[in-house]
C-alpha cells in the first residue's frame, strides 16, 4: 500500500471524509514519510501490520528482503506509534539462520518493541514457488501433502531444526509471548492504556483470544 506514496496519499485522504476506522498490511518504509504517516493516521488507520519476517540481517538476505534493516525495527516501530497507530506483525519460524538462541532474541525483541499483536508463520514451501523447487532439490520438504501445509506446522528441515522441532519452536515462541504477564504489560498496563483506553481494551481482547487458540494450538488470524 505504500509503493506508490502519492498514490497512498490521495487514498487516505479520499478515505478521511468517510470517517472510518481502519487497518492494512504495509511496508516498514512508511516510517519515512512523515506527511503520509500523519494523514494516514488522521484518515482513520488505527493499525499497520508489518512483515519483519525476522530480526536477523542475514535471515533477511535469505528471503531476499535486505532491504529491510532488523537494527532499524525499533525505531519504526515507535514512530509509527507515536502516530498513533498501533503496530501488528508477521514473522517467520524456520528460516535456516533460526537457533534456540535466535528465537529467544526474538522474543526479547517483540516484548522490547511495544507491538500489540504479534503474529508467526512457519516458512512454508508452497508448490510452483523457487522455495518449493530449491527445497525438493535439497530433499528438505518432509511432507509433499500440500493440503496438510498451514502456518503452525513445519515441513522443512533446516540446518538448526528437524521439521517437527520447527513446529516445536513456533508454539515454544507463541506461548512465551501470550503469557498473562506478557499480554497485560503490552496492553492494559501499557502507556498506550492512557492514551487510547477504549482501543487497548480491545487489543487486550484480541491478545486473550490469540491465547486461548495457541492453548489449543490453533494458529491466531490477524483479528
Amino acid at each position: 500500500i505504500v509503493s506508490d506514496p502519492e498514490y497512498m496519499l490521495e487514498l487516505v485522504r479520499r478515505i478521511k471524509p468517510l470517517k472510518m476506522r481502519w487497518m492494512s498490511q504495509c511496508a516498514i518504509q512508511i516510517a519515512d514519510y512523515d506527511q503520509l504517516l500523519k494523514a494516514v493516521a488522521e484518515s482513520g488507520c488505527y493499525v499497520l501490520s508489518f512483515g519483519l519476517e525476522s530480526i536477523q540481517k542475514e535471515a533477511m538476505k535469505g528471503i531476499n528482503k535486505d532491504w529491510a534493516d532488523p537494527n532499524d525495527y525499533l525505531r519504526v516501530i515507535k514512530k509509527v506509534n507515536d502516530a498513533g497507530i498501533e503496530v501488528a506483525s508477521e514473522m517467520i519460524v524456520g528460516l535456516d539462520s533460526d537457533t534456540v538462541e535466535s528465537l529467544d532474541a526474538t522474543i526479547e525483541f517483540v516484548n522490547k518493541s511495544n507491538i500489540i499483536a504479534p503474529k508467526f508463520y512457519c516458512l512454508t514451501p508452497i508448490p510452483g514457488t523457487i522455495l518449493n523447487k530449491e527445497m525438493n532439490e535439497e530433499s528438505r520438504i518432509v511432507d509433499q501433502n500440500v493440503l496438510e501445509y498451514r502456518p503452525s506446522k513445519s515441513v522443512l528441515n533446516t540446518p538448526h531444526f528437524t521439521a517437527d522441532e520447527v513446529t516445536e519452536q513456533y508454539w515454544r515462541v507463541y506461548k512465551k509471548l501470550y503469557t498473562i504477564g506478557a499480554i497485560l504489560r503490552r496492553t492494559l498496563f501499557n502507556k498506550r492504556m492512557l492514551i487510547h483506553p477504549l482501543r487497548t481494551i480491545f487489543f487486550f481482547g484480541v491478545n486473550m483470544v490469540y491465547r486461548s487458540n495457541i492453548k489449543r494450538k490453533v494458529a491466531p488470524n490477524i483479528f
